[in-house]
């Protein structure tokens, strides 16, 4: 998504954010469909501060999951 946001193609992080928000809570993670619903409305809001800002709330968010087993 970095990359998308870097060359400015909204489209590809349109889909991105609308594939997390519609998966993120079927597996438990209400956080990544929040994050990715905001994804998705920044983009097509062509917002890319607003974007960048939840991107990196959302690889903050990753890097804190853990794995249980």
């Amino acid at each position: 998504m970095r990359e998308a946001l870097d060359r400015a193609d909204f489209e590809a992080v349109t889909i991105l954010g609308h594939n997390l928000r519609g998966s993120g809570g079927g597996f438990g993670f209400q956080t990544i469909t929040d994050l990715g619903a905001g994804l998705e409305q920044a983009s097509e809001d062509t917002d890319v501060d607003g974007a960048r800002k939840l991107l990196s709330e959302l690889s903050s968010y990753l890097d804190s999951v853990e794995i249980a087993i």
